[in-house]
């Protein structure tokens, strides 16, 4: 053999060891890969063992008829080309003559024979345009064709038509060696039945490398396809149950948990796994009674259902479980796996303790009502049970009332009452305080209400029925009643009595107001005439000034007169015109001052006096107030001082607003300034809004005693009483400003500092018929 041959002979067993080495590594891993995927497919135990052997069985077989194709068959060829090489190197024809080659290649050939013939996966060979060359037994028994029937078939033949184009692309695919190799497809047999098939899909080379033919492995994986879809809807339904199924091994460790579980105990499945329920579910108050009871069970291999046991779920809060725990056994008859079905019954335990709390409330309030109460059987007429009030107020004990009727008791002085009874209860169902006369035991007649239900138990009726003995009620009641008409009579007696006093009170108050009125205008003619005598004190001196220069004017007329007579000279009548100018013009100032004063007078009288509404500036009217009240004030050390924007307009009644500002005024001449030589009232305002001012008039007196503040708005509330007060002035001030001009006052004092009245006025008063004040 040359070198550059016996080099490539080298290189292919090189190859050769690789792939030998390659392909056992592929198959230990595919084994692994099926043991590992069948708990996953959670198919029930002894499906999974034949499942597992089955397919043990065809990767074996497949691995035999793989490792044949890929190293015994090239090893054969590889034995022969050397023998070849070494036999006939120099003349190649010679090669059908040797013996040996022979002999290899029918024992290469008898083996892929056996392999293809016996082999449980169907194995097809194919050419490069997809038609069958070889169709093996089990190719026969997958698709029902017979050998002679594929032979030559193009490969759609066993594919549905909806899928031609997916496996002609695998085939496409792995004709050029690239993907393809591994698929799962839908395919036809004879029948038309569909199946589905696994298939192993490889390429034999020729002698240059290139793809001669196709090969295909093939398993039908329908049965299991089914047995998947069947476990995979089992595990669904599982996993859709409200019940709580867990899987563990005979130690009691959980295998798998359903998503109940991890619903109701807030565990996830990665949380329970290789745990024992009792150390994840078991808290405070499970009954350890039961816990030993279920462990013992289980020790043994035996089963058990319908166990009650508190657990508790992650997060700490208790829940309640029905439980029904079965083992697995295999064919030794050894425990293989527990499953336990637990149902969540905690709203039915939580009903059945509220169920006994009511029994226990209505078995109480049963015993302790204060009413006679008796259950009677409908059927008949038993009386089945009485509380203690019962035999109180009847006077019957339990024993002597059990099982006998009302009737043989002799509760029923008047049947008639009875059969009324009867009547309403068989029309309404219900009565409630009907009223009867019951016999005692004792054989006294009592006045009682009967009221009465009817309930079922079963199919058995009964009524339940409450007497109340009103016996003592009603004998009150009559007294009561004979109380009232006693008492009506001397509430008559009283009214006409109060009726008589009322009277007398009103003619007093229509007295007391009638004087109040009085006062209120004695109030205001006193500040009348004070204004009057002011006015005339100030109008006393213009006037008498203009007398006097009158007179002057006379004698200076006289003097003309005589000098006119004797005769008139230049200077004479020159001196007379200046003296009479001087003269006419001291007289009209004098005139024009008094003028003014009786002008002011005028409007403040008329303001005073009523109560007219009108535009008017605020500061004209606060200086023809202080104007009226200067006489007064002249004759004191007191000073008033105002401060009032010149532009400052209301719609308004001024009289009232001014006889309010004189209340204040003259309030702090008779109190604030009380034992001082000396003291200022100052007069300001402001606006605070568009509708709304402010008019503070504050005097810097002795200040208003806390006691007092509250009461200084009182009518006839004075601390001057007999000494120039009347105790009218804030009152009439209050309510003017209140009432008339929709105002509101407020008053802060401090004592040694002084006081502030403090009124908020709007704008434009309230609309009102205009009265006299």
């Amino acid at each position: 053999m040359p070198d550059d041959e016996k080099s490539a002979a080298s290189a292919a067993r090189f190859t050769l060891a690789k792939r030998k080495l390659f392909s056992i590594f592929a198959l230990t891993l595919l084994l692994l890969l099926i043991l590992a995927a069948l708990p996953l497919l959670n198919i029930q135990q002894s499906a999974s063992l034949g499942l597992a052997a089955a397919l043990l069985a065809v990767a074996a077989v497949a691995g035999w008829f793989w490792y044949t194709l890929e190293y015994e068959l090239p090893a054969t060829q590889l034995q022969a080309g050397e023998i070849s090489h070494k036999e006939s190197e120099p003349n190649r024809e010679a090669w059908d003559q040797q013996p040996e080659i022979k002999q290899l290649l029918l024992t290469s050939n008898t083996r892929l024979e056996n392999v293809l013939r016996q082999s449980p996966v169907a194995i097809i060979e194919w050419d490069l345009h997809h038609r069958v060359l070889e169709w093996n037994h089990a190719a026969e028994e997958i698709f029902g064709y017979s050998r002679m029937q594929a032979i030559g078939q193009h490969a759609n033949f066993i594919v549905p038509e909806d899928t031609h184009e997916h496996v002609r692309e695998v085939f496409r695919q792995f004709s050029l060696g690239n993907d393809g190799k591994y698929s799962v497809n839908a395919n036809l047999r004879a029948d038309g039945k569909r199946i589905v098939c696994h298939w192993y899909n490889g390429r034999i080379l020729d002698a240059d490398g290139k793809t001669s033919h196709l090969l295909s492995m093939v398993s039908d994986i329908t049965l299991n396809r089914y047995y998947e879809e069947e476990n995979r809807k089992l595990a669904m339904v599982v996993n859709l149950s409200s019940n709580i199924i867990m899987i563990a091994t005979p130690e009691g460790r959980l295998e798998w948990v359903n998503s109940a579980f991890t619903a109701i105990t807030h565990y996830t499945m990665e949380e329970a796994l290789g745990r024992k329920p009792g150390q994840l579910l078991q808290g405070r108050a499970t009954d350890p009674a039961t816990v030993d009871y279920m462990s013992a069970l289980i020790r043994q291999g035996l089963g058990f259902r319908d166990v009650e046991i508190l657990n508790y779920n992650k997060a700490g809060q208790p829940f309640w479980l029905s439980l029904e725990v079965q083992p697995v056994l295999g064919n030794d008859h050894n425990v293989l796996h527990f499953i336990a079905v637990a149902s969540d019954i905690t709203t039915h335990k939580n009903f059945e303790t509220a169920l006994r709390f009511s029994e226990s409330k209505f078995a109480s309030a049963f015993r302790c009502v204060p009413d006679a109460i008796s259950i009677t059987r409908l059927s008949d007429s038993h009386i089945v049970d009485i509380n203690d009030t019962y035999e109180r107020i009847i006077g019957y004990s339990r024993a002597e009332t059990m099982g006998k009727t009302s009737l043989e008791l002799g509760l029923w002085p008047d049947i008639d009452e009875r059969e009324q009874l009867s009547t309403l209860m068989r029309s309404h169902q219900t009565v409630n305080d009907f009223p009867v006369t019951t016999r005692i035991k004792s054989g006294e007649l009592r006045d009682c209400l009967f009221s009465c239900t009817s309930f079922n138990v079963g199919e058995e009726e009964y009524y339940l029925s409450i007497v109340r003995d009103v016996t003592e009620q009603r004998a009150m009641e009559s007294e009561i009643k004979n109380l009232n008409i006693s008492l009506e009579e001397r509430v008559h007696e009283r009214t006409i009595s109060l009726q008589q006093a009322n009277q007398a009170l009103a003619s007093t108050l229509t007295t007391l107001n009638m004087a109040k009125d009085e006062l209120v205008r004695s109030d205001k003619l006193a500040a009348l005439g004070s204004l009057v005598a002011g006015i005339a004190h100030e109008l006393n001196t213009p006037i008498g000034n203009s007398l006097m220069i009158a007179s002057t004017l006379l004698d200076h007329a006289q003097d003309l007169s005589k000098e006119f007579t004797v005769g008139l000279t230049r200077s004479g009548l020159a001196k007379y015109i200046a003296e009479v100018s001087s003269a006419s013009d001291v007289l009209v100032r004098n005139l024009q001052k008094a003028a003014g004063l009786i002008s002011s007078f005028k409007q403040v009288a008329v303001d005073q006096t009523s109560s007219q509404r009108r535009k008017f500036c605020l500061d004209d009217v606060v200086a023809e107030i202080v104007l009226t009240l200067s006489p007064r004030i002249n004759k004191t050390n007191y000073t008033i001082y105002t401060n009032i924007p010149r532009e400052l307009e209301l719609d308004s009644y001024p009289g009232p607003l001014g006889q309010v500002l004189t209340n204040f005024i003259n309030n702090a001449l008779i109190h604030a300034f009380e034992g001082r030589p000396n003291g200022q009232v100052s007069i300001s305002a402001k606006v605070i809004s568009d509708q709304t001012i402010l008019l503070n008039v504050y005097d810097n007196g002795v200040g208003i005693p806390p006691e007092n503040i509250r009461r200084i708005f009182d009518p006839f509330f004075t601390t001057k009483l007999g000494a120039g007060g009347s105790g009218l002035g804030l009152n009439i001030a209050h309510n003017i400003v209140t009432a008339l001009l929709g105002g509101r006052v407020q008053v802060q004092s401090t004592l040694g500092l002084g006081t502030t009245f403090s009124l908020t006025l709007p704008k434009e008063a309230p609309v009102q018929a205009d009265v006299a004040a």
